[in-house]
């Protein structure tokens, strides 16, 4: 029975992931970023088996929402030039001003944001 759920559940996200692919994002709209990995292990030990790199976004008013796998080519895909973005502290997003966007920075530790530069 669980095995059947979890097919079920991989097969929504899959189609999710391959059809929901929306633009997100213009001129004055805020965006929430984040990345994650899925890892996996042969019966839950021993070395990994397989990791997934995914990134996703969502708009604050709207709730519209992207997600995909983070290999893909992803600059610019999905969030227009003038959207206001919100990510964690992680380096790949430090030169998002640099690309035409206002990107402000959480980090989680002090619970403060502040505008990158």
């Amino acid at each position: 029975m669980s095995v059947d759920w979890r097919s079920f559940c991989c097969e929504v996200c899959l189609h999710w992931v391959e059809n929901c692919r929306a633009q997100i994002g213009g001129p004055g709209i805020a965006v929430e970023i984040d990345e994650a990995v899925l890892v996996r292990r042969k019966y839950n030990r021993g070395r990994l088996v397989k990791t997934i790199w995914l990134f996703g976004g969502i708009e604050h008013k709207s709730k519209k929402q992207f997600l995909m796998p983070l290999s893909s080519e992803c600059h610019g895909l999905y969030s227009t030039i003038q959207t206001i973005i919100y990510s964690d502290c992680w380096g790949a997003y430090s030169s998002l001003q640099n690309l035409g966007y206002t990107h402000f920075q959480i980090n989680h530790r002090t619970s403060s944001i502040r505008q990158t530069r």
